[in-house]
């Protein structure tokens, strides 16, 4: 949802710096860091991603979650063999409560069944109440049990079709993921995005706090087209909308945004929603949250929970309005 808009000339003095890019999640990360010290960081980088996705990506038949999804009843769980994954549920857990339900990573069958996960794309038979309704006796987290035994967790399915997508963190616990290893290499000054994820620190090549653009949520805008920039450094930030990811089926457009207390297709006046928080995986988990909320809760959302901030894009009319939280006036550019 992001281009990273970082200033191309450099101040007399400041020390030159290195981009990257490669694949991972269906989708590409970018990676700039000083050029002093970033040799092998590319290599560094994609076994870090591929060890991540081996845990959690749905698209790997035999990762952690692949298996867990497999799975009739119960599923052993190494915590120290599976770190990523059992993070991303330990989290999960924290922000079901906070978000009130409205993050819930046992989305999956609806995911599958609305057309944007793992499954092949069926349209046939897409808006049937009973289909829906069926599938919502396998939704909620609280339905999933656990036990720890050792160093061992145990996760108990009611029934084999309850299965797991951290789709919605995994992007953003993965960029944080990467700006530990940055860190604990020495980096000061470095940033990251994954698929739009973004985290900065220090400063950009020009000496100042990074500058992130945010698009403008218009499926025939410009990658240039931005509705906001933001001033970003020691901070993470993360977008989410349904005007990049939809299709049209039957003359109905489907978008990916699913309400885990419905079963069905968000649909709201809210267009797009940019979250700020201390980690990536926090700003992850509240922008999709707050996209299922609808505009009267996610505004309320963002005044009462003290570990974000961000703006919310809706629809009034024929207009794009935004609404900005309190405190993000210090990150606008």
């Amino acid at each position: 949802m992001f281009l990273t808009a970082c200033e191309s000339e450099q101040k007399e003095g400041v020390k030159a710096f290195d981009s990257y890019r490669g694949e991972t999640m269906g989708t590409v990360y970018n990676i700039t860091v000083p050029t002093m010290g970033a040799k092998n960081l590319k290599a560094a980088t994609d076994s870090i991603l591929q060890a991540y996705n081996n845990e959690v990506s749905t698209y790997i038949d035999s990762s952690v979650i692949s298996r867990f999804n497999q799975t009739r009843d119960t599923f052993r769980l190494a915590k120290s063999g599976a770190p990523h994954f059992f993070r991303n549920l330990v989290v999960a857990y924290r922000f079901h409560y906070l978000t009130d339900g409205y993050f819930d990573p046992t989305v999956m069958p609806l995911v599958n069944y609305w057309g944007f996960g793992y499954a092949p794309r069926d349209t046939s038979g897409l808006g049937d109440t009973a289909q829906v309704e069926a599938l919502m006796q396998f939704v909620g987290l609280n339905r999933l049990g656990w036990e720890e035994r050792g160093d061992s967790l145990w996760l108990i399915k009611p029934a084999p079709e309850l299965q797991l997508d951290f789709s919605a963190s995994a992007k953003g616990d993965g960029v944080d993921v990467l700006a530990r290893y940055l860190s604990d290499q020495g980096f000061e000054d470095f940033m990251i995005e994954i698929g739009g994820e973004v985290y900065a620190r220090g400063e950009n090549p020009m000496g100042r706090p990074w500058t992130i653009g945010v698009h403008r949520p218009d499926p025939e805008g410009s990658m240039t087209d931005f509705i906001e920039k933001v001033k970003l450094s020691g901070k993470g930030l993360a977008t989410s909308g349904n005007y990049r990811n939809f299709f049209e089926a039957g003359g109905v457009t489907y978008s990916h945004t699913i309400q885990p207390k419905t079963g069905w297709v968000e649909r709201n006046d809210l267009l797009s929603v940019t979250v700020i928080a201390d980690e990536v995986l926090t700003a992850d988990v509240w922008a999709t949250a707050l996209m299922t909320m609808g505009r009267e809760a996610a505004k309320q959302a963002l005044e009462e929970q003290s570990e974000i901030t961000g703006f919310l894009v809706f629809r009034s009319g024929n207009e794009m309005e935004v609404h900005y939280d309190k405190e993000f006036k210090q990150y606008r550019k």
